[in-house]
């Protein structure tokens, strides 16, 4: 019997002759071609044991025939467990960005692709753990007309991996494609972040961008054509990583396209601080509660008669630090307690302290209402109410009135009205009207004043001029200088 055993740097390739005993039998294995061999040990039976055979100046080595066979079962282990590849190793679908690399293995193993802009690669693509024959990966977010190396890797269930030889292709891209270089990150915050980079030529700006390598969104078109770029991301979620790709577009229509570039936006510490609460545009039956943040988040407050509130305003999601919430169908009259709530990006919610806010009772209340600048053919009434309300004027020359001035809708507390037509040397009647929120009207008590005979003067004041000043209803008169 004579058996022949190849050992090898790495896999090896053991060619087994077995002779004697019944019969002649032959039996060879090759597994992994083209590594580097030593030189080969023929054994041959003497007393029981396989020793070397005598040739030139090897020694005798004495082996037990168990211990020669044993060797020989894991030489065929090791060959029958390593995936081996063939040739077949194929670049398909090559687009601007993407290609997809496709190879076959004699026995089920996993799939993934090492690839690179050289032949030290230094990326891979997603491991495929399904074992299989048939092996396909798809490279994506690749730049455009440059040339890749890649290797297609395959694992077997003993965890054995197998690499076939470099190869190389190319993206396609538009001829005259401009350069892009210098792709940079920087200025990362909890919301936001800019993408930089250098074309060899002006070209147009833009940022694809998502929480994948499938991006979603664009940034605005820059149409301004700059060699250096520089794209500013906002309204980014705190601790989040994202994908992105510098976009860079020819007089041409010729479009360059980076590689993909990641980045994590900073974690919001802790939870928003709620500041400068105020209430606003207070009416009968509504109120408007305002704020700020130092960090964008969403908007809701909660309020009631006491200060377990109880209801709560409608959740406005948009993530923003200047915050404006109406809480309606409110009671006229009635003191109400309240509190804004600002909730982040990671779910931490900040609060303000208790506030109150009255609604205002009933129709509004009129007060200091005198006429002034009277001339020859014009007057102005003014007034101030407790709450933002609607502005006219009834007037005449008897209390029946008769005329009215055009109606301002718009709902505020100090109210001015200018009479216009008026004829000169004439005794009015007037009085202030106002409307609220909820309809309520309230008028003042009657104004009475004389516009002067002949030129108009502004201010002009006379002896037989009265200004009335209507106070709560009641009027209280005083001569005019």
């Amino acid at each position: 019997m004579q058996i022949r055993g190849r050992f090898f740097r790495g896999t090896p390739e053991p060619t087994v002759h077995m002779n004697g005993g019944r019969g002649n039998r032959q039996y060879e294995e090759t597994g992994v071609r083209g590594l580097r061999q030593a030189a080969p040990i023929e054994l041959v039976p003497r007393g029981g044991l396989y020793v070397p055979a005598k040739s030139g100046r090897r020694r005798r080595i004495w082996i037990p025939a168990g211990i020669a066979i044993c060797l020989l079962a894991g030489v065929w282990q090791l060959v029958r467990t390593t995936p081996e590849g063939d040739t077949t190793v194929r670049v398909s679908d090559i687009t601007t960005d993407s290609a997809t690399i496709t190879w076959n293995t004699t026995e089920p193993s996993a799939s993934q692709v090492e690839y690179g802009t050289t032949a030290a690669y230094g990326s891979l693509s997603e491991f495929s753990s399904p074992d299989v024959k048939s092996h396909s990966v798809r490279l994506s977010n690749l730049a455009s007309g440059t040339t890749y190396n890649y290797a297609a890797l395959s694992t077997n269930s003993a965890g054995q991996m197998r690499s076939s030889a470099n190869f190389t292709f190319a993206t396609t891209g538009v001829v005259g494609s401009p350069a892009m270089s210098h792709i940079a990150v920087s200025g990362v915050t909890t919301n936001s972040a800019t993408i930089s980079w250098l074309t060899a030529q002006p070209l147009t700006s833009q940022v694809a961008y998502g929480t994948t390598e499938a991006y979603g969104s664009l940034s605005a078109f820059n149409v301004s054509p700059v060699a250096s770029h520089s794209v500013t991301l906002t309204a980014l979620t705190p601790g989040t990583t994202y994908y992105s790709a510098a976009l860079s577009t020819g007089a041409g229509g010729e479009t360059s396209k980076s590689p993909n570039i990641t980045f994590t936006t900073v974690g919001a510490t802790g939870p928003p601080s709620v500041n400068d609460v105020t209430a606003t545009d207070i009416t009968a039956n509504a109120v408007t509660i305002r704020w700020t943040t130092n960090q964008p988040s969403a908007s809701q407050v909660e309020f009631g008669a006491t200060t377990a509130y109880g209801s709560l305003s409608a959740f406005n999601a948009s993530p923003v630090t200047s915050h404006s919430l109406t809480l309606p169908g409110l009671t006229p009259g009635k003191s109400y307690n309240y509190a804004a709530l600002s909730v982040n990006a990671t779910g931490q919610v900040g609060k303000s302290a208790n506030a109150t806010v009255t609604t205002p009772g009933g129709p509004p209340l009129l007060k200091d209402a005198i006429v002034s600048n009277i001339t020859a053919t014009t007057a102005t009434i003014t007034w101030i109410t407790d709450q933002p309300a609607a502005s006219q004027v009834a007037y005449g020359m008897t209390l029946k009135y008769g005329f009215l001035s055009a109606y301002n809708t718009a709902l505020v507390t100090a109210h001015a009205v200018t009479l216009s037509g008026l004829k000169p040397g004439t005794s009015y009647h007037c009085a202030a009207s106002s409307t609220n929120s909820a309809g309520m009207q309230n008028s003042s008590a009657d104004i009475k004043f004389t516009t002067p005979a002949g030129l108009a003067h502004s201010g002009y004041r006379s002896s037989n001029t009265v200004v009335a000043l209507a106070i709560a209803g009641q009027v209280s008169h005083s001569g005019l200088r």
